[in-house]
């Protein structure tokens, strides 16, 4: 579609193609490939002035990191692009979902919970419910980076209820994928603070309440059962076995194994996951992975 939009001089669907190419790449996680396209839809947009076309270039760019979990990355590059966006339409909206994603890592929560909820409910009163659940999944990472361990297990497992009804799958594999995580983060097995880079503020610690305590309690019984269901559930929804959330999800079987003393199924799961991190430049993998494979005797 994309080489005849440009012969016939229909600029915005050319640039619409690209965007969906990029977007089509990265689902099935060729990030590289996303990434490409992605700057072929800058060339396009200096090429024609193109202002829509820059917003849309700096989209997706910014959510292939957003994926790879550099928020910083995705908040740096989303920024400028938010003068070429079309106010008060569905592109600002999903900009300043971007955005906030990165202020969630880069902002104090009770600074960003206001903008967020604000977003949220518009989305949900357009009937925007891909939006609605990607920013219901942030609001889950904004509670747990606040502190609220309850709260924030109890929206992720609503959300995967709401999810399942409208079978939205990219959402539904990454709440999986967060519910394993945080069981693996309260077990010891990930510490994704220290996976953190050093700039990125750390929120002031709360003292947990009677229910963060008795979540806490919960979780870490059978968590490493829990989280292997979850990641079974997360890469029985990809659509391809490269796909750098199936790596991520096999560095979690990966390190339950290990942690169960199954050194040979630990080896097979995370030099999986540590080859596909690698080919996608998808460095938290890889070096859970690689930390993973060390430990093994």
């Amino acid at each position: 579609i994309e080489p005849v939009a440009r012969e016939t001089g229909d600029h915005h669907l050319a640039m619409t193609t690209l965007y969906l190419l990029s977007s089509g790449q990265r689902s099935v996680g060729s990030h590289r490939k996303a990434l490409a396209v992605a700057r072929q839809i800058e060339e396009f947009s200096t090429m024609h002035n193109d202002r829509r076309a820059r917003a849309y270039a700096a989209w997706a760019h910014a959510m292939i990191y957003c994926v790879q979990g550099n928020p910083e990355k995705a908040h740096q590059i989303i920024l400028p692009s938010r003068a070429d966006v079309i106010p008060g339409g569905a592109d600002d909206r999903v900009s300043t979902a971007i955005m906030l994603f990165g202020e969630t890592f880069l902002l104090p929560p009770d600074e960003v919970r206001p903008k967020l909820l604000h977003l949220i409910a518009e989305a949900r009163s357009r009937v925007e419910f891909n939006l609605v659940h990607t920013m219901d999944w942030v609001r889950v990472v904004l509670e747990l980076r606040a502190g609220h361990l309850a709260l924030a297990w109890r929206l992720l497992n609503t959300l995967v209820d709401e999810v399942k009804r409208t079978n939205y799958m990219p959402v539904l594999r990454q709440c999986y994928l967060t519910r394993a995580e945080i069981c693996l983060s309260l077990i010891g097995l990930i510490d994704p603070a220290s996976e953190a880079p050093p700039e990125r503020p750390k929120p002031t610690p709360k003292r947990p309440g009677p229910a963060d305590l008795a979540t806490y309690a919960m979780l870490r019984f059978r968590a490493r059962g829990r989280a292997a269901r979850d990641l079974k559930q997360a890469i029985s929804l990809s659509r391809s076995t490269s796909d750098p959330h199936v790596a991520r999800c096999k560095a979690g079987l990966g390190l339950i194994a290990a942690s169960r003393g199954q050194n040979t199924e630990a080896r097979d799961y995370l030099e999986d996951a540590l080859r596909a991190a690698e080919q996608e430049g998808f460095e938290i993998v890889a070096s859970r992975a690689r930390a993973g494979l060390a430990s093994l005797t």
